[in-house]
């Protein structure tokens, strides 16, 4: 991540909220700070979006309730069926671009981080100064930070849809091959 030279953070729910575990900051003079042990509101983050992404529509409409959305800037989606509309575009996509909702003049590139079973345990980000992330930078950022996330759900566990398929083509090959038939014969001979 250092290529992009943003700085970086890893999210997880804690408590309804998004807690940041871990960042590695970049060199930049102008810099977004967010501390180790932060929390902030999921429905206006990067990272709270993508983690809320992972939930299903039961557990986001409960969090919708207990936590208010409150707007944090002009930009803060504050409307639930728009919110949930823009979950599910995250989905699809396997990131977002966080456009100044939390803060004003900051923007922040999200990925999922999937545990072995496929579901999103972690969020990572790239976080800057708005006049940094232009259209071209956040293409290049949305790249790097799906690549990286998807590094980290590898190393947890996670197999992708089109390597799990490769994987069990493999498998049905090794088990239909003559030397695959003769291991699954029985040691004691044929009945």
């Amino acid at each position: 991540m250092e290529s992009v030279q943003e700085t970086c953070y890893l999210c997880v729910v804690d408590q309804g909220q998004c807690l940041y575990i871990e960042k590695v900051e970049c060199s930049q003079p102008i810099r977004i700070i967010h501390t180790v042990g932060q929390r902030n509101p999921m429905h206006c983050t990067g990272v709270g979006k993508v983690l809320l992404s992972g939930m299903t529509d039961v557990e986001i409409t409960r969090l919708i309730e207990t936590q208010r959305l409150e707007a944090r800037t002009c930009h803060t989606i504050i409307e639930p069926d728009r919110l949930l509309r823009e979950l599910e575009s995250i989905r699809k996509k396997g990131s977002f671009v966080d456009n100044e909702e939390l803060n004003l003049g900051v923007k922040c590139v999200a990925a999922p981080i999937r545990g072995r079973s496929g579901v999103v345990v972690a969020a990572i980000s790239l976080s800057g100064p708005a006049q940094r992330f232009t259209p071209g930078a956040v293409r290049r950022f949305e790249k790097e930070i799906k690549r990286t996330a998807m590094e980290i759900s590898k190393m947890l566990g996670f197999l992708p849809a089109s390597n799990r398929g490769q994987m069990l083509a493999t498998l049905r090959t090794a088990h239909l091959s003559p030397v695959g038939q003769s291991d699954l014969e029985s040691p004691y001979g044929s009945s």
